[in-house]
């Protein structure tokens, strides 16, 4: 009997110890009014927790980009890729107009919600808004690092942008679907769904090639409309000219003396490039004269692949003092021949 008693202590003991047994937050058995008590107990101290894990800073003079996606104004922020986020405003705060498709650059004294039971990550509580400023989509292009549409293969980003001479589009996810805008106008929109990994966003693309075959059937051509081969459609930008790849060519079929530049890597450049065009990569431009551009004033057509880097160089080049530059895009939109090595 003394073994039994000795054991049954022992036991005790260790259940004691161990903590086994105890339901957090409720109590196994007793009465219905202790079981209530102890879960508001629980409730109190999970509100505390979640509590100490947030994090609110406040800001004043805060400056975010906000757009209207089909009826609702999130704003538009850039952590790594570009994504979108609901705002929440103090009472008698009220978000200006904002079009559908169109930016607002907002300035304004908010507080900054970070952690906590709803995993705030930087999201904007407003306080008091100070200024609000029209944004064009060339200004929110360059303010935010969107991923280029061109060459993405991967599946349902937030944001993408493409330019094309001065047209400025931007994919925005909106649930299932893809909203895409031109310039503030809606363009087109694709599911999502409807579509594989490596296919996106392959839609867009078709839709812009068939809205130009579009365009160029309904417009005169050039013996129609009495234009000289010698005028060519461009428009002016940091003091280089943008023209279409059929521009460009275009050109090289009318006229002699012109460079064509590929300022992509040796190893894009020799997988394939427009025939007769040298190669000098972007990178290595920097702010002096470039031995194989001799002449200032001799027309330099200058391409990449997908037309990013062909902009930046040819910004490049008017700085430098060249006069005559011309950016037609990404070898990826070239209508002619390729030469491959």
């Amino acid at each position: 009997m003394k073994k039994v008693i000795i054991l049954t202590f022992i036991i005790v003991m260790l259940v004691g110890l161990t903590g086994c047994g105890k339901i957090s937050g409720t109590q196994n058995g007793g009465n219905s009014s202790g079981s209530a008590s102890n879960s508001t107990q629980a409730a109190q101290a999970t509100t505390e927790v979640v509590y100490d894990q947030m994090n609110i800073s406040s800001e004043e003079g805060c400056q975010f980009y906000v757009m209207n996606l089909k009826g609702e104004t999130v704003e538009v922020y850039n952590e790594a890729e570009v994504h979108t986020r609901p705002l929440m405003m103090d009472q008698g705060v009220s978000l200006p107009e904002v079009e559908d498709g169109h930016f607002k650059k907002i300035t304004a004294d908010v507080d900054i919600y970070d952690g906590g039971e709803g995993g705030y990550m930087g999201d904007k509580f407003i306080k008091r808004i100070i200024k609000v400023e029209d944004a064009d989509y060339r200004d929110v292009i360059e303010a935010l690092e969107m991923v280029d549409a061109s060459g993405n293969t991967f599946h349902a980003r937030e944001f993408l942008k493409f330019q094309e001479m001065n047209d400025n589009y931007i994919l925005a996810a909106n649930g299932h679907n893809i909203e895409v805008y031109k310039d503030g106008e809606f363009f087109m929109e694709f599911l999502l769904d409807d579509i594989k990994d490596d296919d996106y966003p392959k839609p867009f693309f078709e839709a812009i090639e068939e809205a130009r075959e579009e365009a160029e059937a309904g417009s005169p051509s050039d013996a129609e409309s009495g234009a000289e081969d010698s005028t060519y459609d461009y428009v002016e930008v940091d003091g280089y000219k943008q023209i279409t790849a059929a521009t460009a060519q275009k050109i090289m079929e009318n006229e002699a003396d012109y460079i064509i530049l590929d300022v992509r890597s040796d190893e894009e450049y020799y997988e394939g490039h427009i025939p007769d065009a040298i190669n000098y990569a972007n990178e290595a431009i920097e702010d002096e004269m470039i031995p194989d551009l001799p002449d200032k004033d001799q027309m330099i057509l200058v391409y990449c692949r997908s037309g990013r880097r062909s902009k930046d160089a040819a910004k490049k080049l008017a700085a430098i003092g060249y006069t005559n530059v011309y950016e037609f895009g990404g070898i990826i939109y070239w209508p002619g021949p390729i030469t491959e090595y």
